[in-house]
This record gives C-alpha cells, structure tokens and sequence, in this order.
C-alpha cells in the first residue's frame, strides 16, 4: 500500500481525552449560498517576536454560507456483511486510484474499498503493544490531558505546513515543514462558558475512561477551548471547527466552520449540513470526500472498558462509514 497521504482528523468530543483526535468535513456546492464579490479584510498584521501574527475581528469578511451535503454511498450500520463492519476507526487515506484505505485501530486492520465503497480487500493484522499503566489515585485533569498534542488539536497541510492549537485561545500557529514559524493566526472569540449539563457530560466522558481506576478523580474546565478542530484543506485554506460552531447547533447540522485563506485571513463562516455530530461522531477531511464515521466516541470509550450499554441503548445503530463529496467553492476566496 502507497496510500498519497494521511490526513488526520477525528472531530468528536474533542480535548475530551488524550486518544480523541478530532476530524473535518467537507461541502458539496449543492443549495450553497456564496455571495458574489469579495469583502474588504478588517484585521491586522503584526510582528511580534520576530513572528507574524494575523489578528482577526470576529465576523469574516464575506458573508456566512450555508451548504447540504450530498451523500454518496455508506457502509456499515444494520448490514450484516462483514465487510462492513467496524471498531473504531482511527485513518482514512486514498491511492492514485481513488481506492479508500480505512484503518481500524480495534481490529488492527485496515479495508480497502474502491470510490464507490465496494469492498476490494483487508489488509492485516497490525501489532498491538500492551502497556500497563499505574491506577493507584490517578488524578485526570482536562487542563494537563487536553492540550493539543493529547487533544488532536492539530494537523498537517499538503505542502508540510503544520497547524497547531496550543492553548485555550482562538489562536493557531503554523510552522514551516523545517520547523520555524511561519506565523500565528488569531481570531476575535468568547469562551464557550459550559452549563451543568455540558460540564457533567464531559466529566462523564473522562470517567468512562477511568472506570478501572476506582479512586481516580476527574477535574474539567468551566469552559470550552475555543478551538476544537482544524483542517487544512488542500485549496491552501484553513476550516476551524470552533467550540461555538459544535455546540447548540440544530439538527442536521455537521457542523459550522470558520474558513480562513492561505494567509490566514478569516474569510467567512460555512454551516455544513448532513447527518453527522461533531460532539459524537468522526470526521475525515480527505481529497474532495468527507468521511463521517457515526458512534465514534462511544465504540472508543467502549474499548478500555467504559462503554457498556444501558438498557434503552440495546438497539442502537452500530457505526456507519458515510461518504459525501467535496464539490467545494472558492468558499475561502477573499482580497
């Protein structure tokens, strides 16, 4: 296998525990409402540090779009072809042929699928590494565990640029493939202020993860880091998944992202509609496809132990692989 490349994301709950790693999304031009004309950009640019720092105002310079999402094909759920079915998927990646390489990270496995999904082949079983952890009063605190590098708050471009959320701010630094800086792109943003009800739900989360732990403790934030996920698209853009753009969003909606250009500029932001949570489900950003992968938080808290079912959720859907294409716009267009 010489897949092309990897792009990694997994959007679902993310900063909730150091495995999760978040994913992106993409849009088909179908019902996409893009204004003609491009906005005047309202931010700054700075040096600071020997580093350019591109400050942006809260609102993009183009108005906001909204896009439903076409789907293709999708595997798994009821089907009882063993083909199509998953533990939890961990990658997503393409040949030159358009075939689909998905990695399974509990079955050690990765299938094969043509463009249209039909099962081609199954590549493994891969190596699995048994490591033994001490549990005597293990203290998970979502300021250590959450951080980027354990949260997934970070990716790779096509031309080696990597994008990473550092901290709780709405702040992405990009460096250079030989590691130097190229520069810090900041945007105007509150904190997404958790209720109880939220708060409760992540802690929830980290228990799920400490179940073998009897005395371990559980601290999380009052709030949400205000960057979530992030996707450089191979357009030179950038999709940010914000904490505001995965919570309290109706139904139907994968999520809403702020789109920047190849200079970090904030364009506008895009509301992507489909079947898809941001809060549960996976997201794969690859070539002009999006990849959801619904359950994903469950069947990953389900594999250290912590995912045992209730009674009402005896009949859940298990994990679908749904396939949308990209038929994106100049979304990211702006002067």
């Amino acid at each position: 296998m010489s897949p092309t490349r990897i792009l990694r994301r997994v959007s679902a709950a993310p900063r909730l525990f150091p495995v999760l790693v978040a994913l992106a999304a993409g849009i088909a031009l179908a019902a996409a409402v893009v204004p003609a004309g491009a906005g005047t950009w309202k931010g700054q640019e700075t040096q600071k540090d020997g580093s350019l720092y591109v400050t942006n105002p809260a609102t993009g310079m183009e108005a906001p779009a909204m896009v439903d999402l076409k789907e293709l094909w999708r595997l798994g759920g009821e089907s009882e072809d063993e083909n199509e079915f998953f533990g939890v998927i961990v990658r997503i990646t393409t040949d030159p042929k358009g075939n689909i390489y998905v990695l399974d990270g509990q079955l050690s496995e990765v299938k094969v699928y043509d463009s249209s999904g039909k099962f081609l082949k199954k590549i493994g079983s891969f190596a699995k590494l048994d490591r033994t952890l001490e549990f005597a009063n293990l203290v998970i605190d979502e300021k250590r565990f959450g951080t980027w590098e354990q949260g997934g708050r970070w990716d790779a471009s096509a031309d080696g640029r990597v994008y990473v959320a550092l901290g709780d701010n709405y702040e992405i630094t990009v460096f250079n493939p030989d590691g130097s800086k190229d520069r810090v792109i900041q945007r105007d943003c509150q904190h997404y202020q958790r209720n109880a009800e939220e708060s409760a739900e992540v802690k929830g989360i980290y228990e799920a993860f400490t179940k073998r732990a009897p005395n371990a403790k559980v601290e999380v934030n009052a709030f949400d880091a205000d960057v979530g996920a992030l996707y450089p698209r191979e357009d030179g853009s950038l999709w940010v998944l914000s904490s505001h753009g995965m919570r309290k969003q109706p139904k139907g909606t994968v999520g809403v992202f702020d789109v920047f250009d190849g200079k970090g500029r904030f364009v506008r932001q895009v509301t992507l509609r489909g079947q898809g949570d941001p809060r549960k489900d996976g997201y794969f950003f690859v070539g002009d496809r999006l990849y959801v992968v619904t359950g994903f938080l469950d069947a990953l808290i389900a594999t250290v132990g912590g995912g045992e079912k209730k009674a009402e959720d005896a009949d859940a859907t298990p994990m679908e692989l749904i396939c949308y294409r990209v038929e994106a716009p100049m979304l990211a267009k702006g002067n």
